[in-house]
């Protein structure tokens, strides 16, 4: 149940074809980078339990595809759960940064894929980013292993369909009765964290009134790192339930 297709820059590490208990996570690392119908980003991730998505890219096609929002929100970094370096995402509709999945396997319950992402940012030397999904332990750690020539902030960006909270160190985020509980381990200042719930291109900009639409609210979240050359990010993801 662990699967990596390479061709199209997809994995896929799932526990069970059942819906009860199954803990799933799918993420992009693709040689096509962010061409054609593509979005700006490499090494983002999704996860689910039983069905449900906890952690999810965000942004609307809006009216319509190719809208305002679309093109400056959806198809950009910042709507995925990835990294940003010094506030820039990945450019848009370039087939130069690209990513690569390096492995996808399973061992028991225990999942892990390793994306290469040394082409997806022209600022950085190199990037790594290891998921490891343990489907007994219902727990996903994400590990990102940056280095640059000169000194870099990054910004980790998640975002959900359901509003986050923050108990001490720990942000959860509640689901169709399912608790996620996100614990950062290493490298990202805790207390510098941000929620929101707006876009920074609105879902109706530029569209006519006419055509205007109601969607349901999207969350943001987002951690700050250290401005430095070498960078070690572990953060851990726990489904209570």
């Amino acid at each position: 149940l662990a699967e990596s297709f390479k061709i199209t820059g997809m994995l896929s590490m799932r526990s069970t074809f059942e819906t009860k208990d199954c803990m799933a996570v799918m993420a992009r690392a693709s040689r096509f980078g962010s061409a054609g119908h593509s979005h700006a980003d490499q090494g983002s991730f999704a996860l689910f339990y039983e069905g449900t998505a906890l952690i999810s890219p965000s942004g609307y096609f809006g009216y319509g595809w190719g809208t305002k929002h679309h093109q400056e929100w959806t198809c950009q970094t910042k709507a995925h759960n990835t990294i940003l370096v010094n506030g820039e995402g990945m450019p848009n509709s370039s087939r130069e940064h690209t990513g690569n999945i390096e492995y996808c396997k399973q061992n028991g319950e225990i999942f892990e894929a390793l994306m290469d992402l040394d082409n997806a940012y022209k600022t950085l030397n190199g990037w790594k980013r290891k998921l490891t999904m343990d489907a007994k332990a219902k727990t996903l750690i994400v590990e990102d292993v940056v280095s640059a020539e000169n000194s870099v902030t990054l910004d980790w960006a998640l975002h959900s369909l359901s509003e986050p909270y923050k108990e001490g160190d720990k942000i959860y985020v509640k689901r169709n009765g399912i608790t996620l509980e996100i614990e950062v381990l290493e490298g990202l200042v805790k207390s510098n964290v941000n929620f929101s719930n707006e876009f920074d291109t609105d879902l109706n900009d530029d569209v006519a009134p006419e055509n205007h639409a109601v969607m349901p609210p999207q969350y943001h979240i987002k951690w700050q790192s250290e401005t430095k050359k070498e960078h070690y990010i572990k953060v851990k993801f726990t489904i209570l339930k």
